[in-house]
């Protein structure tokens, strides 16, 4: 007759270890990793196919990827941050060519009916220069390789860890660096803000990359930060959407005038276009800056409590976040401590 097992007795198998709490340092390589993964897999779709989805997801995750750059970069990266920096770089410039491109294109296919005949002349130079672009793309894809990415975004020793210090030390030290550079992007975002006029569209244009920058960086963290952005990224990207439609009219605006300038004989006919481009154009910046008070409250990104990180989140087995506190009042945190 098999007695029952005690308590208590060490008789009963042992359960699974549960793993250590994660460090920050383990959050943040785990996210970047992520983000590696995501643009090799966009990098291969895009060698395969290259429809204007395709490039649009590649452009953004390249993106995001620069912005990791950056990060690592501000974190002491040293060279082989910088020698990927210049490969995203690169086929982001062939990216954004291709992509202006396609996105033109629609523009020109979107335009009232008694315009279309001016819009036709565009259509047709920017179908001739497509493919062009689209091998210059091809070219880039096949030069950046994983290699090229791998050591740099997981390997741990490129996000700061410090000689010399105690673990811990070193964990507030990433910490504090991160929470730097994010309040250096929010600065940078509020200050292009103040010299946004309505009359200079590059100005706008200036302010869009700023908005671009502090969007990414958010996100390149968020999975990591104690909290997580609630809604407040969506205003974000919101903002970026209307300033990124503004930019689409400017690029317009601009190809009809150096089409113009190459065929005199065309001018008159694409003038019509080119006017109603303007007032799509600064009908959409007056209703943007109508409240600039709005525009600052779109860059500011509070974190509220988060739950604890699973499985589900990173690749590796992450239990718990730090909880910290940031020191930017535009990027607080709030985490709510249970009573024991």
């Amino acid at each position: 007759m098999k007695r029952p097992h005690a308590r208590g007795t060490g008789t009963r198998k042992a359960g699974r270890r549960e793993p250590p709490p994660a460090q920050f340092s383990d959050l943040l390589s785990a996210s970047l990793a992520a983000a590696v993964r995501d643009f090799q897999r966009r990098l291969k779709r895009c060698r395969r196919h290259r429809d204007a989805e395709s490039i649009h997801q590649l452009r953004v995750q390249s993106r995001r990827l620069a912005v990791c750059c950056d990060l690592l970069d501000a974190l002491g990266g040293g060279a082989p941050v910088s020698k990927a920096r210049r490969r995203v770089k690169k086929l982001l410039r062939s990216l954004a060519r291709l992509r202006d491109t396609q996105v033109q294109q629609d523009l020109f296919r979107s335009v009232p009916a008694r315009l279309d005949s001016a819009a036709k002349i565009l259509r047709r130079g920017l179908r001739r220069e497509e493919p062009r672009w689209a091998r210059r793309v091809t070219e880039r894809c096949r030069r950046v390789r994983a290699a090229d990415l791998d050591p740099l975004l997981l390997n741990t020793r490129h996000l700061g860890a410090l000689s010399g210090r105690t673990e811990s030390a070193a964990e507030r030290g990433l910490e504090t660096a991160i929470e730097k550079w994010l309040e250096q992007l929010d600065a940078e975002a509020r200050r292009r803000l103040k010299l946004v006029r309505a009359s200079r569209p590059e100005s706008l244009h200036r302010f869009r990359i700023a908005v671009k920058h502090l969007r990414y960086g958010h996100e390149a963290v968020a999975s990591v930060l104690p909290g997580k952005p609630d809604g407040t990224l969506r205003r974000l990207r919101s903002l970026q959407g209307k300033l990124g439609e503004i930019q689409d009219l400017e690029m317009g605006r601009a190809r009809i005038e150096a089409a113009a300038a190459a065929h005199r004989r065309a001018g008159k006919k694409l003038n019509p276009l080119r006017l109603w481009l303007v007032r799509q154009r600064d009908g959409r910046i007056r209703r943007l800056l109508e409240n600039r008070s709005r525009l600052r409250a779109a860059l500011t990104v509070s974190y509220s409590t988060r739950k604890k990180a699973t499985r589900s989140d990173f690749s590796s087995p992450l239990r718990r976040v730090p909880r910290t506190r940031l020191k930017n009042s535009t990027v607080s945190s709030r985490v709510n401590r249970r009573s024991s």
